[in-house]
């Protein structure tokens, strides 16, 4: 079956290049999330049976693509070759490889020199089955991975919980360690139990509140810097309890708004409107005193001033209380 997806395309041809550099662990973690995400794509399947080890797994990745396409030569010659007992070309240079450098004891010959036990047992680890979706060990120590949301990038960290590889970016430090972005995600829906219900609840409840809180708070001047903090506290723990203490992650964005909202009803909408009304009507301004005009303007523009600097200070005092 051919990949439509052009993500997933694009991660196969990222997955072919990494096997190809050699990088067989990494390519490993790429083709099988292909597979995850499209079960029925035989090249994918194809391209994870060159990279896994072990003989009783590349066979069993070779009949899942005869399963998907009976008639893949690929796949029968495969077959073939592990039935005739050829093994894979890349194990036969690793083996070459880690026998050329074994350092020699006392006792051997340049002649008879025999690999040292611990290469035999990472050798034995490296050819071993592995059922896991997980790379091996023996191959995360050799070979580079990727992270999973970004397939360009080689990391060495690990999501603590689900073990994904995860570049810098991706990470989230944690207590125990680095998290991942689905692991996280995941957390959060526990712990943010909101309601659609309750969002309408926090709005009705915090815009009277604000509504009030702003009218009462553009008389007091330079005192706003001390008395708007306790207000936007006041407000944020008053929409707390209505929501009977659940969490949401726009629950704080919609009470700071809302003090706002408040804020801009109460002061600065009928100051803009007699703005307005007095451009438009230039006649009535002026029978009625410029003075005692430009007088209404100055006292409305302090007010304004004042509000503003309230409507900072309170809508992140409540937006704070309510995130924390």
């Amino acid at each position: 079956m051919t990949i439509s997806e052009p993500r997933l395309r694009t991660l196969l041809r990222q997955a072919e290049k990494t096997a190809a550099s050699g990088k067989r662990a990494a390519a490993e973690t790429l083709y099988r999330q292909i597979v995850e995400e499209a079960p029925e794509s035989d090249a994918a399947w194809l391209g994870l049976a060159g990279v896994v080890h072990g003989v009783d797994e590349k066979t069993a990745v070779y009949n899942r693509v005869l399963q998907i396409d009976p008639d893949n030569e690929a796949a029968k010659a495969g077959l073939a070759q592990l039935q005739d007992g050829q093994s894979d070309p890349f194990e036969q240079s690793r083996d070459w490889l880690k026998t050329a450098t074994a350092p020699p004891t006392v006792k051997e010959t340049a002649a008879e020199a025999k690999p040292e036990p611990a290469v035999e047992m990472v050798e034995t680890a490296v050819a071993s089955p592995s059922h896991d979706h997980a790379p091996s060990k023996a191959a995360e120590d050799d070979f580079d991975l990727v992270c999973y949301r970004h397939p360009t990038r080689e990391t060495a960290l690990r999501c603590y919980s689900c073990g994904k590889p995860i570049c810098i970016k991706c990470a989230n430090k944690t207590p125990v360690g680095y998290s991942c972005p689905d692991c996280i995600r995941d957390l959060q829906k526990n712990y943010y139990t909101i309601t659609w219900v309750d969002y309408i609840i926090a709005f009705m409840v915090a815009l009277p509140l604000s509504i009030l809180a702003a009218y009462f708070v553009g008389f007091l001047g330079f005192f706003v810097f001390f008395v708007a903090p306790v207000v936007g506290t006041l407000i944020g723990r008053i929409v707390f309890f209505a929501v009977r203490r659940r969490r949401g992650r726009d629950l704080a964005h919609l009470v700071g708004g809302t003090v706002v909202l408040g804020a801009i009803i109460v002061k600065a909408l009928p100051f803009l409107l007699s703005i307005f009304a007095a451009l438009l009507m230039p006649s009535a301004v002026e029978s009625a005193g410029g003075a005692s005009n430009l007088a209404f303007f100055l006292s409305g523009g302090a007010s304004l001033l004042w509000t503003g600097v309230y409507a900072f200070l309170a809508a992140g005092a409540a937006y704070y209380f309510v995130k924390v």
